[in-house]
């Protein structure tokens, strides 16, 4: 009987604050996240990322640009397009903000003017705050990206963009 017990409980913690009448836990369980509440907390919560040194001794800045804001979403930030010693290709967010949203995805993108249309998808966004790295898939025409896009590919929704120049 406990073993179809223990499952049952543990079926119903992710329940709670989905809209469900569930009452929530009095005390939520440790692994359970919670939010930054004050500014300081924000700040220490925002993930850091560096690029590795050795990565960095030979890399080249292609492009950069600064984000700006999405349909009704504030973007602010950095995005920096390198180019490695290897010859491949590092997309990096610096100072990132922008809000939350269902699947959010960083793309390389044709044009500002067409969000939609994407050069190449570089994966999940992986914080909303912060410096980030994602890596190029070998073999992409990085030269046709006009753009870094935060899209969400859910609704469609431009969550901020930066132009590479």
């Amino acid at each position: 009987m406990r073993i179809l017990l223990a499952p049952l409980a543990l079926l119903a913690v992710p329940l709670v604050g989905c809209g469900t009448d569930t009452e929530p836990a009095a005390d939520p369980p440790p692994a359970v996240a919670t939010t930054p509440s004050s500014p300081d907390e924000m700040e220490a919560a925002m993930p850091t990322e560096p690029m590795a040194d050795a990565e960095m001794a030979d890399a080249e800045i292609v492009a950069e640009g600064t984000f700006r804001d999405g349909d009704g979403h504030p973007a602010s930030g950095q995005a920096i397009l390198y180019r490695l010693a290897d010859g491949s290709h590092t997309v990096r967010l610096e100072g990132l903000s922008t809000d939350n949203g269902p699947d959010l995805r960083v793309r390389l993108v044709r044009s500002l003017d067409d969000l939609g249309d994407a050069v190449v998808d570089l994966g999940a966004l992986k914080s909303t705050r912060g410096d980030q790295n994602y890596e190029v898939p070998s073999g992409t025409d990085v030269s046709a990206a006009a753009g870094v896009s935060v899209w969400c590919r859910t609704f469609s929704v431009d969550f901020g963009a930066a132009e590479l120049n």
